[in-house]
């Protein structure tokens, strides 16, 4: 379908198998910490979202901020066999009760018909291989390094299982899924899911490489089962991501109370003798470079293998350390967004014909322009025949470039222009979140995605 109507195609939360992500369709995963532009593109300049058999929860609107509630700001189709899920989060322009297999089928016995432009979809597909490409991080063993290694020389038909936690960033990143049902990962966020996962995979697949990617908490929450594992002979390749904490946890603490971090240090085993115990071989890696020749060693032990993999602690995820998680909430420090509040005193009776002039004319000039609006408004209670809207930045300096561009706008002069007559006043306010406001956090998208 995508092929056939020129559409770019993003993945929901853990279904970033259900398309080859090397196809040039393919613009990515919008989940755990998804690519920014990827976000920004879904806000600000999709005109027709079409949702087939997804739900709307956290993870898939960043916490009910991608898409306005209830009417969206594109058009909307959703495409669900559940009935009762259509409209129940957003209120569709057309709502489809139909299973995907059956709604795709019937797509494509419609006519051809070029609905996006090529260099707009090659745009999303450049942003996702530029995401795909390990970032800097501390410590001598590279996690966005390793799982690269992993994707680019396993069997495309290799199965990944993960549990919770921020080691699960990494996978989900710098991992490109290329068949169907090669990801298994909870949805609700639970640790300990890895190990068992791995094992049912194997026993149904025993032909197919399958991969358990677990934190150390993780891991050591069902780690018994490699037991199981031994028992039925299945060589699973476990990958143990030990940085001696429950990472998640230790960065809710250090963002929202920093110097009172407790009960998230852990004393752990030797994870390599744990699984000798079982009769199941591996090693310890410590850097990147080492990586390669274990992988080889892993894939070739008929019995599975363990690698421990020892990270830097401050190798919080692919683009935050622990200090800068620290440092981002102490004094308030390293807030990305700010709120302006900007309220307009009509004249009396006009508001109606306001609302709607917008609407009609200002509302796309904007949101193509500023991006996030927050809230639109009219005052009911108290200073009457006044509007009140609020739109978020990540800072003054986006705030600033962002209205310089509206100003310019030829479209946005002339709309100007058909309401200058309708306004009394104008206030603005700059509004920064209190350390314990949720738009404080550093990255949303991410806590939503840990919330064990």
């Amino acid at each position: 379908m995508a092929e056939r109507f020129s559409l770019p195609v993003a993945t929901t939360f853990r279904c970033q198998d259900y398309i080859d992500n090397a196809h040039p369709n393919y613009g990515g995963v919008i989940g755990i910490a998804p690519l920014p532009e990827l976000r920004r593109k879904v806000r600000e300049e999709v005109d027709l979202l079409i949702t087939v058999g997804s739900r709307f929860g956290e993870m898939t609107t960043q916490g009910y901020t991608l898409i306005d509630s209830p009417v969206p700001q594109m058009r909307f189709v959703h495409v669900h066999p559940g009935p009762e899920e259509l409209g129940h989060v957003y209120a569709p322009d057309l709502s489809i009760v139909s299973s995907p297999a059956n709604f795709l089928r019937a797509m494509l016995a419609q006519p051809t018909v070029q609905v996006a432009d090529d260099d707009w979809i090659s745009g999303f597909r450049a942003d996702f291989e530029a995401f795909l490409k390990p970032t800097e991080v501390a410590g001598d063993l590279n996690m966005g390094e390793v799982i690269r290694h992993v994707s680019e020389n396993l069997p495309n038909d290799t199965v990944y299982a993960n549990g919770a936690g921020n080691y699960s960033v990494w996978l989900h990143r710098f991992h490109a899924h290329r068949e169907y049902r090669t990801q298994l990962a909870p949805t609700s966020g639970s640790m300990g899911y890895s190990v068992p996962a791995a094992i049912a995979a194997k026993l149904e697949n025993r032909n197919r490489t399958v991969v358990s990617v677990a934190g150390d908490g993780c891991f050591l929450m069902t780690s018994q089962e490699m037991a199981t594992a031994k028992q039925y002979g299945l060589a699973i390749i476990y990958l143990v991501v030990n940085n001696g904490m429950y990472g998640t946890i230790r960065m809710h603490q250090e963002r929202n109370h920093p110097g009172r971090v407790i009960s998230t240090e852990l004393q752990n085993p030797d994870f390599v003798t744990y699984a000798n115990s079982f009769g199941i071989p591996g090693e310890t890696v410590t850097r990147t470079d080492q990586f390669r020749d274990a992988l080889s060693r892993a894939q070739a032990s008929e019995d599975g293998y363990l690698i421990e993999l020892q990270v830097d602690p401050e190798a919080l995820t692919p683009t935050q350390s622990l200090s800068a998680a620290r440092a981002g909430r102490a004094g308030n420090k390293g807030l990305t967004m700010i709120v302006e509040e900007r309220i307009y005193s009509l004249n009396i009776g006009a508001v109606p014909l306001y609302l709607k002039q917008y609407e009609e004319e200002g509302l796309a000039i904007q949101r193509s322009i500023l991006g996030r609006m927050v809230g639109y408004f009219s005052t009911e209670i108290g200073p009457l025949h006044q509007i009140v809207h609020l739109w978020a930045y990540k800072d003054l300096q986006e705030r600033a470039e962002r209205r310089a561009r509206l100003t310019a706008d030829p479209r946005w002069k002339e709309y100007a222009l058909k309401t200058r007559d309708l306004q009394i006043s104008q206030e603005n306010k700059i509004l920064i979140p209190a350390p314990f406001s949720p738009w404080a956090n550093d990255d949303p998208a991410l806590d939503l995605a840990n919330n064990t």
